[in-house]
């Protein structure tokens, strides 16, 4: 007799892992769940690797959860709970409960929360983030939170001292403005916390910690290679140019956005975006002959739509003035217009090429989402 046909296992791996589609809807996360509890009752093979996607990524989307999740993690096999790596949470506004920040999660790498209200007592919230639950986060993402202030959002950041990747993104804090004893106050606090010093990448709305509140440098650390700032509008990138920071590690610079009114960012920056963004991108880091190396900036502008002209809108991206000779250390120029059709690409490749011949060597033109 035949033995029965097996799939090999490392195919059925494949399978199982890609019933995970990541999604943040609750309803499809539930039909994930479920197809993935049936998975690890078929047998003793697939057991183990289902128990792994199932119990590696942990979605809340409840307030009451938090407190079902820590009721029955006492009881949970301690192999089942060190495949817990990430959490995402997705509170609606509501207030993080307090419990949350007590749960056994000694294998968490990666920590979502989105549209949560981080407005709790100061004092109980501070006494909480003294926890050891930051203290093996890797990668923390704010979507959508609200806080009491600009502090309390550095405080949740400084927690994760083993921190790589940070996204802060639409976020909303109320900005207290401080004097020179308060920010000298508040930067040796950040020392002696050692926060971020292993931050690797950042990905903001805009630069939300201008030079009037506490500057960006609290979460900019000495090793980001890696930052992405996302605009509404891509004119008020005309705003970072006038801040001073240093980042001696950084490799790549992302701006991504709508480009809403060309005529502002031109007549505030007195240049326009591509060149400006070049020149702030080598004064944020050093220069190849500084350090004897090849080449290795990488800039990449995203722009999602634009409500201008093709003509205008290559002027404020390109300039009338083109920059003929080489640009020293930059080694890629990504250019993502999201929104053209594919017939025009060619066009406005052709027009940044002419426009930017020094960068001609180093340019990437695409019209591919910028969605990500």
């Amino acid at each position: 007799m035949h033995e029965p046909y097996r799939l090999p296992i490392e195919l059925c791996e494949l399978i199982i892992d890609s019933i995970r589609s990541w999604s943040t809807r609750y309803r499809v996360i539930q039909n994930e769940n479920r197809d993935l509890a049936s998975c690890a009752l078929v047998c003793r093979d697939w057991r183990i690797r289902a128990q792994k996607t199932l119990w590696s990524t942990v979605f809340i989307g409840r307030r009451e959860r938090i407190s079902t999740l820590a009721t029955a993690l006492p009881d949970t096999p301690a192999h089942i709970i060190s495949l817990i790596s990430s959490v995402y949470v997705n509170l609606s506004d509501d207030r993080v409960p307090h419990v949350f920040f007590d749960l056994p999660l000694p294998s968490l790498r990666v920590l979502t929360m989105d549209s949560v209200a981080w407005t709790g007592h100061p004092i109980v919230l501070r006494n909480r983030l003294g926890l050891p639950f930051f203290e093996t986060i890797t990668e923390l993402r704010l979507q959508g939170c609200k806080f009491n202030s600009v502090r309390g959002l550095f405080n949740i950041i400084w927690r994760c001292q083993g921190l790589q990747k940070l996204g802060v993104l639409k976020s909303m804090f109320n900005r207290e403005q401080y004097g020179a004893m308060e920010l000298e106050l508040h930067n040796q606090q950040r020392e002696h916390r050692s926060s971020c010093s292993q931050l690797l990448s950042l990905h903001l709305s805009g630069h939300p910690f201008d030079s009037e509140y506490p500057p960006l440098g609290p979460i900019s650390g000495p090793k980001v290679t890696a930052v992405h700032l996302e605009y509404d509008d891509l004119a008020c990138v005309a705003d970072l140019l006038r801040l001073h920071l240093a980042l001696p590690s950084l490799h790549s610079l992302t701006i991504s956005g709508t480009l809403v009114n060309a005529t502002y960012f031109v007549s505030n920056s007195g240049t326009a975006l591509i060149p400006a963004l070049i020149r702030f991108l080598s004064r944020l880091a050093p220069t190849p002959a500084a350090t004897n190396a090849s080449p290795a900036l990488r800039l990449t502008l995203r722009v999602k739509n634009s409500e201008e002209a093709e003509e205008r809108t290559l002027d404020a991206l390109c300039g009338l003035d083109p920059i003929r000779g080489s640009v020293p250390g930059l080694a890629r120029l990504e250019v993502h217009m999201g929104y053209l059709p594919p017939d025009r690409l060619g066009w406005w490749s052709d027009q940044i090429a002419t426009r930017l011949p020094g960068t001609r060597d180093v340019l990437h033109v695409s019209c591919r989402s910028c969605e990500e």
